[in-house]
């Protein structure tokens, strides 16, 4: 039961984690009116990659703060590889979409991809460099 508890409370605790590092920069896309069902591609993906770099830098900066993996556990770790980015994007879809109803240029697929973007290389680069205990 104990094991349990702290699983729940490490994935609230990543969850809090990429809320925070992900909704300054949401803000920062709320006022880009993109379609992403427009025939102007290029601009979208250089915004898609420029959040993944913006996502590696953080999560790069991170690890200064917190060196040490936030979820003890290896197969949470990488589950949350996959797990993290689509939820992150889903999540950043379902505010677009309630934001839609008040603003219509808001696109929830433009702010799908940034969020799991940006996701990526944040949960990416701590994975790979975060210390792990033992």
């Amino acid at each position: 039961m104990e094991d349990l508890l702290i699983i729940i409370l490490q994935v609230l605790g990543q969850i809090i984690f990429e809320l925070f590092a992900y909704l300054p920069w949401d803000w920062i896309w709320y006022a880009v009116p993109f379609d992403w069902e427009e025939d102007d591609s290029w601009r979208k993906w250089l915004a898609a990659i420029f959040s993944l770099i913006i996502g590696i830098l953080l999560g790069w900066a991170s690890l200064h703060f917190f060196p040490d993996v936030m979820v003890k556990w290896g197969w949470l770790r990488i589950a949350f590889l996959v797990i993290s980015p689509l939820g992150s994007g889903m999540i950043a879809r379902e505010v677009a979409q309630w934001r839609k109803e008040r603003n219509s240029s808001v696109d929830p697929m433009f702010h799908f991809w940034i969020g799991l973007c940006f996701s990526v290389g944040l949960v990416w680069v701590r994975f790979a460099f975060a210390h792990r205990p033992g």
